[in-house]
């Protein structure tokens, strides 16, 4: 058996051991009160690095006290949503430690959003004080973000809405919010801070059935727990260091990114888009040892690693999930990067963070064949479930019954840590659960060793003549020729059928494959009704893909339907 990474397993038990041993028993905390311990713990060690230099964790907590005092000033208290309009910086997270030892809840607040939809999530998460950066990840002012979203909606659509704050001093016209004045009075936050583990700490707005975002409710405990449960399984070692570049109004970023590696006095290089070639110097620079992407990220960074101009000798891992990843691409990773350690996992934002997860000691197939096993979460889990975090179940579709092993139907989650609500959403909360599982609304099914298979989205499956097609069982099937580097599978209408598979290919580089030559591929290896019957080849650079880098199917639906209302 080829296991995922080539450190020994006595290594990996070990690094585990180690972080259990440092953890000790589990007590729940809020993130400031996390923060504290860690700066007792590692004080002078770096935490944070980003292009204005590097803050230690003693540095982060004095900060964080120095704006939970401007922010007291500014009325932020126990009970305040406090929106954050910011890209990844030390600033972001300084600011939400401080959010949190004033007891209030940090709204990540999505840039890329219109300023339609920026008005709905102002208004429905009730912020009191919006924090904004005077300039945004793609260049974009937030003056002018929020003059148009006024100027869409109208002042007197936010009433609760008090203050705006800009972030950075600055000297120019956007210049921003002194924070220099309250210093003498943040000794006073020092200690426990005004917040309970079991509340909220953040609103993470994500899409949602219906036409505007839907506000999950983390709590503190939850997300340290779950980011506990991602450094053990993955055996982080003393002084990990990870670069991160997800948008931090993404939970994966913040949970995974930067909540991660203070379980073993680690430090995060934070930076506000990703760049591959920048990431590789990076990389070189600051002696980083793992890097967490979406596949989109993962493929560009490769590419550039190609041409050898930097020693990439410190890089140990990577994680890298959102999208299915064929195993060529995987050993690419390895080779190209010298990571010995490869992860991919499946999770989403009410879990919070990841659900499955593959480890560096899994066997090499399961990176491409599954999305993981259950995710040991050392002394962060919960005893009634065996140490883990999370219960699963796969139920059928129609009757919601639950299905045998190796039958695909939807995947249900529970446990402690999972969100007990959508903010101010009641019709989104009773949709969403059946008792106390969370519908995922994803679709897999259990093998008998424990992993699971993903076989794509209750609304991305389609049915060709009556038939229920899963697009990740095509993918996979198309994925097994030669000549295909990547491909996404979609439904779309057909007269005929009702609707059709339709393949987007991005061929190899040099390949000469065919439309005709992929149905054919398929014949063999799918019913006849799972056969894609249009097959459209496309440049990995015009795939269109969502704020934080992943595929967007809708996307490739509509493409497909302009393209064939052309032909």
């Amino acid at each position: 058996m080829t296991r995922v990474g080539t450190q020994s397993a006595a290594d990996l038990a070990a690094r585990r051991d180690r972080l259990e041993e440092r953890a000790g028993t589990w007590t729940p905390r809020t993130l400031d009160g996390h923060l504290d311990a860690c700066a007792a713990e590692f004080g002078e060690r770096p935490f944070l690095i980003s292009d204005r230099g590097v803050a230690t964790y003693a540095d982060v907590a004095r900060r964080s006290r120095e704006h939970a005092a401007a922010l007291a000033a500014a009325g932020v208290g126990p009970g305040t949503h406090v929106g954050l309009l910011m890209g990844n910086s030390t600033e972001f997270f300084a600011i939400t430690f401080a959010v949190s030892r004033l007891g209030g809840t940090v709204v990540p607040v999505n840039y890329q959003l219109a300023p339609r939809e920026l008005a709905f999530v102002l208004r429905h998460s009730a912020c009191g004080v919006v924090l904004a950066d005077p300039r945004l990840p793609g260049g974009a002012h937030s003056v002018d973000l929020l003059k148009a979203i006024f100027e869409h909606a109208g002042r007197d659509h936010f009433p609760d809405l008090a203050s705006i704050l800009l972030t950075d001093p600055g000297d120019g016209p956007e210049a921003g919010f002194d924070w220099s004045p309250y210093a003498p009075t943040a000794a006073r936050y020092e200690g426990a801070g005004q917040s309970d583990p079991d509340g909220t700490s953040h609103l993470f707005y994500t899409s949602g059935s219906t036409a505007f975002p839907k506000g999950v409710v983390i709590r503190h405990d939850a997300l340290l727990r779950e980011s506990y449960g991602t450094a053990y399984s993955r055996a982080y070692d003393d002084g990990w260091r990870m670069i991160m570049s997800l948008p931090p109004f993404h939970i994966f970023g913040v949970m995974q990114g930067v909540v991660g590696p203070t379980w073993a006095g680690g430090s995060t290089v934070v930076e506000a888009a990703f760049d591959p070639e920048r990431h590789l110097e990076l990389i070189e620079r600051h002696r980083v040892t793992d890097m967490i992407s979406v596949p989109a990220m993962s493929r560009r960074l490769v590419a550039a690693a190609r041409a050898g101009r930097h020693d990439l000798s410190s890089m140990r891992a990577i994680f890298s999930a959102g999208n299915a990843v064929p195993a060529a691409s995987w050993r690419e990773m390895r080779d190209c990067l010298g990571v010995t350690e490869l992860s991919t996992g499946y999770g989403m934002t009410e879990a919070p963070g990841i659900l499955f997860i593959v480890k560096p000691d899994d066997p090499f197939e399961t990176l491409s064949e599954t999305v993981g096993a259950p995710k040991p979460a050392g002394v962060a889990g919960i005893p009634d479930l065996g140490g883990r975090q999370h219960r699963c179940r796969i139920v059928d579709l129609d009757d919601g019954t639950d299905v045998p092993e190796g039958v695909s139907g939807e995947i249900l989650i529970a446990g402690p840590t999972v969100a007990r609500e959508y903010w101010n959403s009641g019709d989104d909360t009773r949709a969403a659960f059946d008792g106390e599982y969370l519908r995922t609304g994803d679709v897999g099914r259990l093998r008998p060793d424990g992993f699971l298979v993903l076989t794509g989205r209750v609304k991305e499956m389609f049915k060709s003549g009556g038939e229920n097609v899963t697009p990740k069982e095509v993918e996979l099937a198309v994925y097994e020729h030669d000549q295909v580097q990547q491909v996404i599978v979609v439904g779309i209408p057909d007269e005929k059928w009702g609707e059709t598979g339709c393949a987007w290919i991005v061929p190899k580089p040099g390949a000469t494959v065919t439309a005709e030559e992929i149905v054919d591929h398929c014949r063999s290896r799918l019913a006849r009704y799972k056969i894609p019957r249009v097959v459209y080849f496309i440049t990995e650079s015009e795939l269109p893909l969502t704020g934080i880098g992943k595929l967007n199917r809708k996307g490739l639906v509509d493409m497909a339907v302009e393209r064939r209302g052309m032909s």
